[in-house]
């Protein structure tokens, strides 16, 4: 349980856990205990299975990072306007691997009895300007909360989005992401409401740049004994046996670093855009007006291509682990920086981390260290 307030962002969770979902939770719950963030609630969405899946998923994670203390709320459990078919084939009829979890934490007892909605326009008001919301999953329970209180499109201090594609690519029909698919009137309402900063990391970015190959997935991240390592392998299994894209990348904990520290975000671009409502291929996509055809002004910042951690206080943890591999032994991560050098010190060691591609450390360094 983290027990002194953070200097740095202060954090609301939107998220319809699934499998790198839970990597961006354990990786927010890692710099909440270094001291990096404060996290004020985690509200949960329908998504990438339905809502009480979702909210079974994400007590299974605190759980395994002893973190139940972390307030968690029930949200929207249908899209605003139109259902949508779930790919259970992916993460699994329950959205977390389909294996048997000892212990899942009593439902009943662990979420709040405040809906997330009333949650999120709640906190936001009692601290205006002040709250970063990471959206993980569908913008269901934000779109909400911008119409039951148009304040909040106010009081919020940055919204950071995993969502959306800016080259036209999708991953759930051909012209659209999963998150703005699943709800397209939701991500639209965001879009064209909120007064704050709206950083998107879209689908293309981690699809083109954030590559990382099952090998290393399975040898390297396999390898680490802990507690939060051994539950997403187990999560992931499923996925690890398909290799449906030929590679892993996880998108969610990118986004999750990016509202960290948005300094790691280091290639961004300012547009408008605005989501797709009605085209019948293309209903849920992002459409990004690249060349100022629209004559608007930009309302979003895209995330397009590099994130650098170098520099940047890092918010993972390394505890009681040796030193890595040396660098030869990690692959090169296609469009990122080659390395980046990380000054932090292995605790209770002196040994410094060699360098390292930084999804490879996001992904390590997560989940190594102890809940």
């Amino acid at each position: 349980m983290c027990t002194t307030r953070s200097s740095g962002p202060r954090l609301v969770i939107d998220t319809d856990v699934g499998t790198d979902d839970a990597l961006a939770l354990i990786l927010c719950v890692a710099a909440e205990r270094r001291g990096d963030v404060e996290i004020l609630g985690v509200t949960c969405v329908h998504g990438n299975t339905d809502l009480p899946n979702v909210c079974v998923n994400t007590l299974k994670v605190l759980h395994t990072l002893r973190r139940l203390d972390l307030p968690v709320y029930r949200g929207a459990s249908e899209s605003i306007v139109r259902t949508f078919k779930r790919a259970p084939e992916i993460h699994g009829s329950d959205g977390f691997g389909d294996f048997e979890y000892p212990d899942t934490p009593d439902v009943a007892s662990h979420l709040q009895q405040e809906h997330a909605v009333n949650f999120l326009t709640r906190i936001t008001r009692e601290n205006p300007g002040e709250l970063t919301v990471l959206s993980l999953g569908p913008m269901t329970n934000i779109a909400l909360a911008i119409r039951m209180d148009p304040n909040f499109c106010n009081n919020v201090k940055h919204i950071i989005i995993m969502g959306g594609n800016s080259e036209g690519i999708g991953n759930v029909t051909a012209g659209a992401e999963f998150n703005f698919y699943c709800d397209p009137e939701a991500a639209h309402i965001c879009l064209h409401n909120m007064k704050c900063p709206i950083t998107i990391f879209p689908w293309e970015t981690a699809f083109n740049h954030c590559r990382l190959s099952y090998e290393w997935r399975i040898n390297i991240l396999g390898g680490i004994k802990s507690p939060q390592a051994e539950l997403m392998t187990k999560v992931e299994r499923p996925m690890l046996e398909q290799k449906r894209y030929g590679f892993w990348g996880r998108c969610d904990p990118i986004a999750a670093a990016i509202a960290v520290n948005p300094q790691v975000a280091t290639v961004v671009s300012e547009r408008y855009a605005t989501v797709e409502l009605h085209g019948s291929a293309t209903r849920g996509a992002l459409v990004i007006d690249h060349l100022n055809k629209m004559d608007l002004e930009p309302n979003v910042i895209i995330v397009t291509r590099e994130l650098d951690l170098q520099g940047a206080d890092v918010p993972y943890s390394w505890k009681e682990e040796p030193t890595p591999p040396d660098e030869e032994s990690w692959p090169r991560l296609w469009g990122f920086p080659s390395h980046l050098v990380m000054s932090r010190h292995l605790e209770g060691t002196g040994s410094s981390i060699p360098k390292l591609p930084t999804a490879h450390v996001m992904c390590v360094a997560t989940l190594k260290g102890q809940p």
